[in-house]
């Protein structure tokens, strides 16, 4: 029994190397596909991250505005109980 290397019988030189040409060429674009996949997913998660954040900014701008709004409303409150109790027309009535 004689054993021969695995080819095909009918494949002469030049063909096996196109075959093995065109077969590396289809494993370097499935390489370059690949890379470029996992670019677009770190693009996409990074995308989304900057979405996330700029949603939590504008969530805090919101409360800050609203915070201030209400410490606008109890300092000018404090600030028209200082000047009443000032008020020398107040102080006569009191007296």
């Amino acid at each position: 029994m004689v054993f021969r290397r695995w080819a095909a019988p009918d494949l002469r030189l030049p063909q096996r190397r196109t075959l093995i040409a065109i077969v590396l060429l289809a494993l370097k674009r499935t390489r370059r596909f690949n890379e470029e996949a996992t670019r677009r997913q770190v693009a996409e998660h990074a995308l989304k991250q900057s979405q996330r954040l700029e949603a939590l900014g504008q969530l805090t701008g919101g409360v800050a505005h609203d915070f201030n709004n209400l410490l606008m409303v109890v300092g000018g409150s404090a600030q028209r109980l200082k000047l009443r109790h000032h008020d020398p027309a107040d102080l006569r009535s009191s007296t």
